[in-house]
């Protein structure tokens, strides 16, 4: 029974991406094929009723783009790795956010803002403290988009 139960849930999951994919409209296809022309194994997933997300291969990295119902684009985010981070990103976050460490950091373009997406956190005893932030690029504007605190 659990197999069934199983095999109907991967099913039905399938035809929730399949129709994810075949329902994108042709304007933000044209959108993303001009932004992108040189991406490969590009794959759509409705945000909400007005965005659509693609995840895509380019220059040898996994990005994924976030496209208006109109075709317009909005932002365009990859995975950094810490260690690659500019070193005047890092003090900036450690200045401004002293006992945090960066968890995670995403290269983030919109039309407003290129710079970076991080996930920093902190122990203050037994809770831990998670904070995103935006960094520009040149480290010279820092924003906290998100804080939270877990036990």
């Amino acid at each position: 029974m659990k197999k069934l139960i199983c095999l109907i849930v991967i099913l039905f999951g399938m035809n929730c991406l399949i129709e994810a994919q075949t329902n994108v409209p042709a304007q933000v296809t044209e959108g993303f094929a001009k932004k992108f022309p040189t991406a490969k194994k590009v794959k759509w997933e409705i945000e909400n009723d007005t965005e659509y997300e693609a995840t895509f291969k380019m220059d040898d990295k996994s990005l994924s783009a976030i496209f208006d119902n109109q075709g317009n684009w909005m932002e365009t985010e990859w995975e950094v790795r810490i260690k690659e981070l500019p070193e005047a990103v890092v003090n900036v976050v450690t200045d401004k956010f002293p006992g945090f460490k960066i968890d995670m950091a995403e290269y983030c373009e919109t039309p407003d803002f290129t710079g970076y997406e991080m996930e920093i956190e902190k122990k203050e005893g037994k809770l831990e403290v998670e904070k995103e932030i935006l960094v520009s690029k040149d480290g010279k504007s820092i924003e906290e988009i998100k804080g939270e605190s877990e036990d």
